[in-house]
């Protein structure tokens, strides 16, 4: 499950939140937490990565990711991300929903 936390960011004026997702890694046989803290995605971001979902939705995600993370957590996220390509929809979708994007009826 992604769960979300403030955090102080190095420009205090930009909130960042850290978002959290723990999952079992069946071929290594161990639980794999994720982290990383993102700042709420401007409406030209999510409109590029709109544009960008229908041909490579996981590359528009990560594109999402890399924009908005936390420039201290960029370095681990790039690993996360080649270690684990799920992840990129995981906090991708959060970051949709944070703007307002999902289902209705959730």
């Amino acid at each position: 499950m992604t769960k979300g936390t403030e955090s102080a960011g190095a420009d205090s004026s930009v909130k960042y939140i850290e978002l959290k997702h723990t999952f079992e890694d069946r071929f290594e046989g161990r639980e794999v937490e994720a982290a990383a803290r993102f700042r709420k995605p401007s409406p030209a971001e999510i409109s590029r990565a709109q544009r960008s979902m229908l041909k490579k939705p996981g590359l528009a995600m990560s594109n999402l990711l890399m924009d908005t993370v936390h420039p201290e957590d960029k370095e681990q996220l790039q690993q996360l991300l080649k270690d684990y390509t799920g992840l990129s929809t995981t906090f991708g979708s959060a970051l949709f929903d944070s703007v307002g994007m999902g289902e209705l009826g959730k």
